[in-house]
């Protein structure tokens, strides 16, 4: 049997709308795999610093997180087909785990020497560039101060960029945005942090420095974490006058969801988190150095407000939320509970017609004259009657 116009045009739509989406799958897959060349290339060059600097090539070591972001970026590749995750990015983990302890040397370093280049005016930095690996080199010279701030400055750029350009997956673009704007404002509080050290009773309080050192690495790990992912709280309303069966069963569902998978469907979700890794810790931290040691500078006051005033207003949204979440689900149970009124209502009416429907016909019924009766009786004066017995045979005269 010929095929019709109709059907080569489906034909003709199906293989245009595949060759899209595998256009579509390829450019995924070229993204993911250029944001992980891009981690891969700033942990190296962050571990060769530190190698120099320390003068112990066993900190290769560090390079072995490298290792697990490749298998990432090839389960992202074959099984994912380039989309990532939509709660959690695992190729900024394996980055950040190999990436962090190499600054962390750097800065316990910059730490130990800042004294003695304080204390000693006539010591200057020298500008520095990185060994030959191999016959590898970068033709960069700075001095330590700068590569260590580089390093630090350009790893948040580059988290915010790897983010931009790793496939959305499940994300909307508005959210999409809204998590950049978010990693923005964190990065540079998370640099903020380390102005404490330009205080000397913090550099010589260790057990401080490595509080910081952890508050600060802490607060990093946010952004492996995609804080905009929330749920659509109007999704299951769109359903409510279809089929009532339907919804309560949706519903019934939803009220089962553990507490933890609702934690992570709403919005307060990422306001927890930035209190309890970034907002809170940092004010502690400051309060500490505030109370401890009578540090009353101008940064510091300025920073702990600002953190109280986040912290307040971080507060202040999660009662808003949670009063819009009550709100929405009282505003579901009485549209449930209205369709359900309407429902009987419109039940009852429909009783009540039937019965007055039945009424009105046997009230038409019993006004209707009774013509065979009648007949019966002009009958019975005319006609003989003729008895017959149980058997069903005429009787004899």
């Amino acid at each position: 049997m010929a095929a019709g116009p109709n059907d080569v045009e489906a034909v003709e739509f199906e293989t245009d709308s595949d060759i899209s989406k595998r256009k579509l799958s390829v450019v995924f897959v070229v993204k993911a795999i250029l944001v992980r060349l891009l981690l891969i290339a700033h942990s190296v060059v962050t571990i060769w610093r530190t190698t120099d600097v320390l003068g112990d090539k066993w900190y290769w070591f560090l390079a072995i997180a490298n290792i697990l972001l490749v298998v990432d970026g090839f389960y992202s590749i074959f099984k994912l087909k380039g989309q990532e995750r939509k709660w959690f990015c695992p190729c900024f983990l394996f980055y950040l785990c190999s990436t962090i302890p190499a600054l962390w040397l750097l800065e316990i370093d910059r730490i130990k020497k800042y004294d003695e280049l304080s204390s000693n005016e006539n010591i200057t930095q020298e500008v520095q560039e990185l060994t030959n690996i191999e016959g590898v080199s970068i033709p960069l010279k700075l001095d330590p101060d700068t590569w260590r701030e580089v390093l630090e400055q350009s790893m948040l750029f580059i988290l915010i960029i790897g983010r931009w350009m790793l496939p959305r997956g499940t994300l909307t673009r508005d959210q999409l945005s809204q998590l950049l704007f978010v990693y923005i404002g964190s990065a540079s509080d998370v640099m903020e942090l380390f102005v404490v050290f330009e205080e000397p009773e913090i550099r010589s309080d260790t057990v401080l420095t490595y509080v910081i050192f952890s508050v600060w690495t802490l607060s990093l790990f946010q952004f492996t974490l995609v804080l905009t992912a929330t749920r659509d709280s109007r999704r299951s309303q769109a359903v409510i006058e279809d089929n009532e069966g339907n919804v309560e069963f949706k519903k019934r569902q939803g009220c089962g969801i553990c507490s933890c998978g609702k934690l992570f469907e709403l919005e307060i979700w990422s306001l927890m988190i930035s209190i309890m890794i970034m907002d809170g810790p940092f004010l502690a931290v400051r309060i500490y150095a505030l109370v401890r040691y009578q540090l009353i500078t101008f940064g510091i006051l300025f920073f702990v407000c600002k953190n109280s005033l986040m912290i307040a207003l971080l507060f202040y949204r999660i009662v808003v939320v949670c009063h819009k979440i009550y709100s929405d689900d009282d505003e579901d149970e009485e549209r449930e509970s209205g369709s359900r009124k309407g429902n009987r209502v419109n039940d009852v009416s429909q009783v009540k017609s039937g019965k007055r429907s039945i009424a009105k016909r046997e009230s038409n019924l019993s006004n209707r004259p009774n013509t065979s009766s009648t007949k019966t009786t002009n009958l019975d004066d005319d006609v003989e009657i003729i008895p017959y017995n149980t058997k069903g045979f005429r009787n004899n005269f």
